[in-house]
């Protein structure tokens, strides 16, 4: 069985991967500088999160199932990295887990 996809959907089921990576991932960073109060990193968090949201609102209405494991899964991979991203960022900006 051969799985054939155009490049239209190639470029949606990325598009869709790669914004749900962020997104996830970017409220899950979020959350943990929150609980820091990190202000600033906080406000720049916030504006990307806002603008990600929109971006799969834009895309994500007629999403096939192909796209939507996409989204899922870009998601949970983006979850975990932000726990990774989160402690790499303690170690850049010298500080501890509040």
């Amino acid at each position: 069985m051969d799985v054939v996809f155009t490049l239209a959907e190639v470029e949606k089921i990325l598009t869709l991967f790669g914004s749900s990576f962020a997104l996830i991932g970017l409220l899950g960073f979020q959350s943990q500088i929150v609980k820091n109060k990190e202000v600033v990193p906080a406000f720049f968090t916030s504006s990307a999160i806002g603008a990600l949201q929109l971006l799969i609102y834009k895309t994500t209405p007629d999403a096939s199932l192909t796209e939507a494991l996409a989204y899922i899964f870009g998601g949970s991979t983006g979850l975990v990295t932000s726990i990774y991203a989160h402690n790499l960022w303690l170690k850049l900006t010298n500080t501890e887990d509040k």
